[in-house]
């Protein structure tokens, strides 16, 4: 997830189960940086039903074109 500020960290990994951090270094302070890590890695997933489903759907597409080169952009609907 590319995350600029501590809101978009904790939405990253609590509504999109995000379990990558990126970070935009030409646009952040070191402290804005340790600030968005740490919102990150302490953030717990949710485990709403919303996006719980979510979640199983890109887990379900992940398996189904696993090895594949590209997924078709019909499957993501």
């Amino acid at each position: 997830a590319l995350c600029i500020n501590e809101k978009h960290a904790h939405h990253a990994r609590k509504n999109d189960h995000a379990n990558m951090l990126a970070l935009a270094s030409e646009y952040l302070t070191e402290e804005d940086t340790k600030t968005i890590i740490s919102t990150f890695l302490s953030t717990e997933e949710s485990q709403e039903e919303k996006y719980m489903r979510r979640c199983k759907k890109l887990d379900a597409i992940q398996e189904n074109f696993a090895g594949e080169d590209s997924i078709p952009a019909d499957t993501l609907h």
